[in-house]
């Protein structure tokens, strides 16, 4: 449970996504940890797992390049992930988790802000909850600390065969934060979650 909440007050200073498939070229962990995450690039898109689990996430690689940041808290998990489109502004990061670990969205959600504002963080603000495919998710913004912009946020949860896969997509651009928001949702409904045999 520390681990859990350490990681959530993480998320907002953090933009933080993995897959194992037998025959690709792994990026990620050492082969004989099955509780580590695995990255490999297969066909236009990185995918992301780890082997104690049967799902694999699909993000497209696009632009996306795996970020070298070294994480620190809940960031340096073995099951964390952080992509970064650098060109767009675009970031997505997570965590494969085990699904005893997840209670519910609501649950979640507000234990999250709560541990924003026990940081003094700042509250998401323009909330709306929404599915799209198997992710249940929030759109939110983050008011920038000059107060002059505003950084549109998904927080998305995808829970099924055992696994959690807690994932945040944000946007740092100069567009709009509607289409931040729009290239957000968007992005979201590009990344595939599908269950190995």
């Amino acid at each position: 449970m520390g681990e859990i909440m350490t990681r959530i007050s993480a998320i907002p200073l953090v933009l933080l996504i993995p897959l194992f498939g037998a025959g690709m070229p792994c990026i990620a962990a050492d082969a004989r940890d099955e509780t580590a995450l695995y990255v490999a690039r297969h066909g236009g898109s990185y995918e992301l797992s780890v082997p104690v689990s049967r799902l694999v996430m699909t993000v497209p690689q696009a632009n996306f390049s795996r970020s070298d940041k070294p994480g620190s808290g809940a960031a340096h998990s073995r099951r964390h992930f952080l992509f970064e489109d650098k060109k767009q502004g675009l970031i997505v990061s997570g965590w494969f988790e085990p699904a005893s670990s997840y209670s519910n969205f609501d649950k979640i959600w507000h234990d999250e802000k709560a541990s924003w504002q026990s940081e003094n963080l700042p509250a998401p603000a323009n909330e709306t909850r929404f599915k799209s495919g198997g992710w249940d998710a929030v759109a939110y913004d983050l008011v920038l600390q000059d107060g002059a912009a505003n950084s549109p946020n998904i927080r998305a949860f995808w829970v099924e065969a055992g696994t959690w896969i807690d994932l945040h997509l944000s946007s740092a651009s100069t567009a709009t934060p509607e289409e931040q928001r729009r290239r957000l949702v968007k992005l979201l409904e590009s990344i595939r979650v599908s269950q190995r045999p």
